[in-house]
């Protein structure tokens, strides 16, 4: 089954840019809690990757958390946007919202 092309009225445009837009913010946000608690072994990073990463130098999740965002804007100009892809885009918003206010509940129970 082939998906159409998604086109976006200017609203959606709006919308899909304040997603963006939270999604960098949260990402960003919980990059340096996390970095914060690894690095006073308040928490463990249970993701294996950033697990790795982490251990090899912490410069490096940084980098690669950082580096991501800026990543998806340019890739986000090039796929072909579809119904499909807009609500994994959502999906991606509402879970790295969770994972962001779950990382501070346990930074938050620490003190």
């Amino acid at each position: 089954m082939h998906q159409q092309e998604y086109r976006f009225t200017s609203f959606q445009e709006v919308v899909l840019n304040k997603y963006f837009l939270l999604l960098t913010a949260t990402g960003l946000f919980d990059t340096f809690i996390t970095g914060w608690g690894l690095r006073h072994h308040y928490i463990w990073e249970a993701n294996p990757l950033m697990s790795i990463i982490y251990g090899e130098n912490p410069a490096y999740f940084y980098i690669y958390k950082i580096a991501f965002f800026p990543l998806l804007a340019v890739l986000m100009k090039y796929i072909s946007l579809n119904t499909f892809i807009l609500w994994l885009f959502r999906l991606a918003v509402v879970l790295y919202v969770s994972v962001t206010l779950l990382h501070l509940r346990w930074l938050l129970v620490v003190f």
